[in-house]
């Protein structure tokens, strides 16, 4: 009968094997007789999500068995390795294990209602969950009505924190969580890691460190307990800047290390930029008023990088311009040096350079006022006047020279040719003697 019944068994889906497996442990159960009642029973399989920490429901729904339930049904929920909760014997009964974590809902017994409410969710509760349900038969007794296998697929919150540090300074990758905590014990493990490589971590009871860090960052082993598992990472550089996953491992009885929180702190690194240096070529000394220079603002040492923008006492100066030229020099591992070029005429207006640093909301200015030389304001007014007034004049001089001139002159002109030639007529005629 063994053979036959193993045979059977491997004929049957790996669904319907895990539920056999698990009915095994159902007391009562081959009093009806095991191949003959389970032939006749639907087995279905349904999968539920869950969270740590949160709750799940794991369905077992059949109206018609709940409207044969009585006062005898039996409901026994269990994986293929332990009993977790059940209903007999008109109470409900729970694996000491879970604590107050599960929980039937026995007044809806009689809609069908069977599911099973896990709720502080562990990584430990990820497994095949099978509802069975029993009921008494005059003859065979207790026997199996109806059995669903829902699979519980329990995944770690993933949360992500942003940390603001400035180079040279040091920053407190936060990973905090007090449930984890509680269960903490000699054989936690805890890591801290990029994308790319791996930062620091405890396990075997001492902390580990990546060698480029040097002593750079540091636990604090004496919190686990409070459920502290935050990084402090000081003396930050320009290439800290990243994504930091906080892992937390405990050991579970059947599954060995298994995840229990991971939190993603995404660093972001900065630097002050200097005050801006504002120079002008030629020197100032050299400069007459209208004259085209050179200015140059320089800043060094920030991170990341800048926007450069110059204004004058009255109107802005569009970056746009083409008269400005910014060169700055960045890397992924160096802070960044920034050079910006101005030409523009020299006037009476203080020329300002700024630079903006916007992960820090930080602007730093240098501004040049202009040391030309003093000219008297009545004899710039003048000057300023004068010319335009004298041209003006001239202008109107020159017109009514050439209007007078085009209105008499030729006239007279006329006349005095007409004279001319009379008088050459006479001298040629006193000149030559008459004929007698």
């Amino acid at each position: 009968m063994e053979r036959v019944a193993d045979s059977v068994q491997l004929q049957m889906d790996p669904g319907r094997r895990r539920a056999l497996r698990g009915a095994r442990l159902v007391p009562g159960l081959f009093e009806c007789g095991l191949l003959l009642c389970w032939g006749t029973v639907p087995l279905s399989t349904l999968a539920v999500s869950g969270i740590v920490g949160e709750s799940a429901l794991l369905s077992c729904v059949n109206s018609d068995v709940g409207k044969r339930a009585d006062d005898e049904i039996r409901v026994y929920w269990q994986t293929a390795d332990h009993f977790v909760h059940a209903f007999y014997s008109g109470q409900e009964q729970t694996n000491q294990s879970y604590g107050n974590r599960a929980k039937l809902f026995t007044e809806e017994f009689k809609q069908g209602n069977f599911s099973l409410l896990l709720s502080d969710l562990q990584v430990s509760d990820d497994a095949d969950y099978t509802c069975i349900i029993q009921m008494k038969q005059p003859i065979l007794g207790y026997t199996v009505v109806l059995s669903i296998v829902v699979t519980l697929q329990v995944s770690v919150p993933l949360s992500t924190l942003a940390v603001s540090g400035i180079v040279g300074e040091s920053a407190l990758l936060s990973c905090v969580n007090s449930d984890v905590g509680k269960r903490a014990d000699d054989e936690i493990r805890v890591y801290w890691q990029t994308a790319d490589h791996f930062v620091h971590a405890f396990y075997s009871g001492q902390e580990q460190t990546n060698q480029s860090y040097g002593n750079r960052a540091k636990l604090f082993t004496e919190e686990f307990k409070q459920g502290n598992f935050s990084l402090l990472l000081s003396d930050l550089q320009v290439s800290d800047d990243a994504d930091y996953t906080c892992i937390i491992q405990m050991k579970q009885p059947i599954l060995g290390y298994t995840v229990v929180l991971s939190i993603v702190v995404t660093l972001q690194v900065s630097a002050h930029y200097t005050e801006p240096v504002l120079t002008v070529e030629p020197k100032q000394t050299d400069l007459g008023h209208g004259e085209l220079v050179k200015l140059i603002c320089s800043s060094w040492g920030g991170y990341p990088e800048p926007t450069v923008h110059w204004t004058n006492s009255i109107t802005d100066i569009l970056d746009g311009n083409r008269t400005v030229v910014n060169h700055i020099n960045c890397s992924r591992k160096e802070l960044c040096n920034v050079t910006s070029i101005l030409w523009i005429q020299a006037t009476s207006h203080s020329i300002t350079c700024s630079i903006y640093n916007a992960k820090l909301q930080e602007n730093k200015t240098a501004t040049l006022f202009w040391n030309l030389p003093k000219v008297n304001p009545v004899s710039e007014l003048r000057h300023k006047w004068v010319t335009p007034v004298v041209l003006v004049a001239l202008i109107i001089v020159v017109s009514l020279a050439i209007y007078v001139f085009l209105k008499y002159f030729p006239r007279s002109l006329l006349t005095a040719g007409d004279v001319a030639a009379q008088q050459f007529e006479l001298a040629s005629l006193k000149l030559t003697d008459p004929v007698v």
